[in-house]
């Protein structure tokens, strides 16, 4: 064999193997995407009720609010609501002003309650 022979004999060996090691070392990937919905009927709902009430007198004002948040849960525990499922929060007080009078004597109160109920299937 002459040099040249020898030279490309090498050169195309080396190719060959150069390309058959850049072919291993590419990494195999399996690439997935999707969505799915599902679609599932409630099993509890939450009820927000509020109660506002107005009165010139602070204490009656407080005591008429106290009566309607009282009924409201008597009424939902005679459907079957549970203690558990009942919830009292945010006795909201707020007095309003004569706008007529430099906004000093205060014309009324105004009292606010939330009540939150529960619904379990």
């Amino acid at each position: 064999m002459n040099r040249h022979s020898s030279w490309f004999l090498i050169t195309g060996m080396a190719l060959v193997s150069l390309f058959a090691y850049a072919q291993e070392s590419k990494p195999r990937l399996i690439i997935v995407t999707g969505t799915a919905e599902q679609k599932v009927a409630p099993d509890e709902v939450m009820l927000q009720l509020g109660v506002e009430n107005r009165n010139r007198d602070l204490s009656a004002a407080k005591v008429e609010t106290d009566s309607i948040v009282k009924k409201v849960i008597e009424q939902a525990e005679s459907f079957g609501i549970t203690e558990d499922d009942l919830q009292t929060s945010e006795l909201n007080i707020e007095p309003m002003y004569d706008d007529n009078d430099n906004g000093k004597r205060v014309q009324f109160f105004e009292l606010r309650r939330s009540i939150a109920i529960r619904l379990q299937t």
